[in-house]
């Protein structure tokens, strides 16, 4: 079966039909001298990331067929960035989900605390203080990170390598 296109008088496609073998009346033309029902010449779909591209297709009548063509084009740049901003989220979360960073929100204000009452920690309590203050440096550096991608915007913007803190 191959594919042809009805074509309307004001030389827009009326339908897509698949015929075998069609018997096409030769005497109907129309305005630019193409007949009526014309044979569909169709490119293919190229490859695409769905999550920040989109597929543009193009039908062009001609007067001894129909060209059908695709082209990728990104989405728009806010749409993109939202994406940037929700790797970033992903990353973080991974590492330290909301309740573990609300866990360390706490403690380190008990911690400032205690050492506002007594003017020093123990050992453990540097030690933990420490680790908070590490875990923060990792959540500053992957926002770092994301700034960076948000403002080159690459298409590969999950890749490893654009995250690597």
């Amino acid at each position: 079966m191959t594919k042809y296109a009805r074509i309307n008088p004001d030389l827009t496609v009326e339908r897509f039909v698949e015929l075998v073998d069609p018997v096409i009346a030769e005497h109907k033309t129309l305005s630019d001298g193409g007949l009526y029902v014309r044979p569909v010449e169709e490119g293919e779909i190229p490859d695409h990331r769905q999550d920040i591209e989109r597929i543009d297709k193009t039908v062009e009548v001609l007067p001894e067929k129909v060209v059908i063509s695709y082209a990728v084009r990104l989405i728009d740049e806010d749409a993109r960035v939202k994406l940037v901003k929700e790797e970033a989220r992903k990353r973080i979360l991974a590492l330290y989900p909301e309740w573990k960073q609300a866990n360390m929100t706490a403690r380190a204000v008990e911690l400032l605390d205690i050492f506002r009452l007594n003017g020093e920690w123990t050992l453990e309590e540097t030690a933990e203080y420490e680790a908070i203050k590490a875990a923060w440096a990792q959540i500053k550096a992957i926002r770092a990170a994301s700034d960076a991608v948000e403002a080159e915007l690459p298409r590969d913007y999950d890749a490893g390598r654009h995250w690597s803190v």
